[in-house]
């Protein structure tokens, strides 16, 4: 049996996008004030939150590009 991924699409350009990027700041730093060894979930905490900044400018690029009726790649 192998482990199964869920993958989710979340929109990120909107206010909530922000609110979800504090609260995952907040456990940051939250479990680096902890006493013990949380070095891997805050890596992948990290990440997560690079994710969420590259995925938030994707939303945007392509609103923009919707909006203005863009249809070269390249913008």
């Amino acid at each position: 049996t192998g482990v199964k991924v869920m993958r989710y699409n979340l929109n990120v350009s909107g206010q909530g996008s922000r609110l979800i990027e504090a609260s995952i700041i907040n456990f940051i730093c939250s479990l680096t004030a902890s006493e013990k060894d949380y070095k891997d979930v805050i890596d992948q905490l990290e990440d997560l939150l690079l994710k969420i900044k590259i995925q938030r400018k994707e939303q945007i690029n392509l609103k923009i590009k919707h909006k203005w009726g863009v249809k070269n790649e390249s913008i």
